[in-house]
């Protein structure tokens, strides 16, 4: 009887990444049958794949070299081999960094003021004094370095460009409960090209999913995941997850996803299932009030590193209103260091006293 690998097996036997194997699987490359959520591949499938290279790096050793890639610094300066930054087209690298930073934040501080909270599947009720205890961070710098072919990453790279960080918040228990938000963005159209605008496709969402149920048969844990993503979410793919009652979105009662698009602001769940319902005020975007104290906390941030800022221009790389912006500098000025003045030019500036 012929042995099964999932994707993450197929990837430990070839001593590549996972994210590699899921590419091949999805392209083709790879022979695979789905089998609910997740994909499965036999021995001589991924046998038949290494021989298949073997042919064509052998028919190739003669072909001329191909043209080289734009360097590592044209790439992390977002500009073209010609010197030339490429024209914008949907979320910038920048703005994608930004909304990483604002959900992952925003998320992490919804949880710490959670006192009580109930288990979606034992319904115990769960005391936490202390949430830091039990956080966890995560990113994913490796493929950063991959993206940009480098060896290490600056400051100002990584403060520039999103990391798919993950928070992660994990109460131990017989059950125990993992409290998730990760950002989920194409890491490499954004190191390459600067900006996407490009959806989150099913198959990006399957894979994420395949890695969460093996991750959960492992640990037994329930999962309460937000997914967040800076371009958007495919329509097959909001509809996987989104439950209309036809029985074809996906159910696990151990993992409950929300996938939160950071560009509309909407958040699609199962919302026939009461249970996962309970969670959705975790993975909501923020109201005005909590927006304006992020601002007022980046414009505190910002205007330490020089004289002042241009709000209209602090407004754009951001993507929020000037009226958002200018209550959060209102609200800054009032604490007596800064200074808000409308500059004939420039338009409102917020600077140092």
């Amino acid at each position: 009887m012929a042995q099964f690998y999932s994707i993450q097996e197929a990837a430990d036997y070839l001593q590549v990444d996972y994210k590699v194997v899921y590419r091949l699987v999805r392209d083709g490359s790879i022979p695979s049958a789905r089998v609910g959520w997740q994909y499965r591949m036999t021995l001589d499938d991924l046998s038949a794949y290494l021989n298949a290279q073997r042919v064509k790096q052998s028919k190739s050793a003669g072909a001329p070299p191909a043209q080289p890639a734009p360097s590592r610094q044209s790439r992390a300066n977002g500009k073209n081999s010609n010197g030339r930054a490429p024209l914008p087209s949907g979320v910038s690298r920048v703005q994608a960094r930004q909304m990483e930073q604002n959900a992952l934040n925003r998320f992490r501080k919804k949880v710490q003021d959670v006192a009580t909270i109930q288990h979606p599947t034992t319904k115990e009720m769960l005391y936490v004094d202390r949430w830091d205890d039990l956080y966890t961070a995560f990113d994913n710098r490796e493929a950063l370095m991959q993206a940009f072919n480098t060896a290490f990453l600056d400051r100002e790279t990584l403060a520039t460009t999103p990391h798919n960080s993950r928070a992660r918040f994990t109460v131990p228990g017989v059950s125990p409960l993992v409290l998730e938000m990760r950002f989920v963005g194409h890491l490499e159209t954004f190191c390459s090209s600067g900006s996407d605008d490009t959806p989150v496709s099913l198959q990006d969402l399957l894979v994420m999913i395949e890695e969460l149920n093996e991750e959960q048969e492992g640990t037994g844990a329930v999962y309460v995941m937000g997914l967040a993503s800076p371009t958007g979410w495919a329509a097959d793919a909001v509809a996987a997850i989104r439950n209309t009652g036809t029985g074809q979105a996906y159910f696990d009662s151990y993992v409950r996803i929300f996938l939160l698009d950071l560009l509309t602001g909407e958040l699609i769940y199962d919302e026939l299932d009461p249970e996962t319902g309970k969670f959705a005020g975790l993975f909501r975007l923020p109201t005005p009030a909590e927006d304006q104290s992020v601002l007022a906390d980046q414009l505190r941030a910002e205007s330490a590193r020089g004289s002042g800022l241009i709000l209209n221009e602090f407004a754009a790389e951001r993507k929020a209103s000037l009226e958002l912006v200018l209550n959060a500098a209102r609200s800054v000025e009032a604490e007596g260091h800064h200074r808000l003045l409308d500059d004939p030019r420039e338009g409102w500036m917020l600077v140092n006293v």
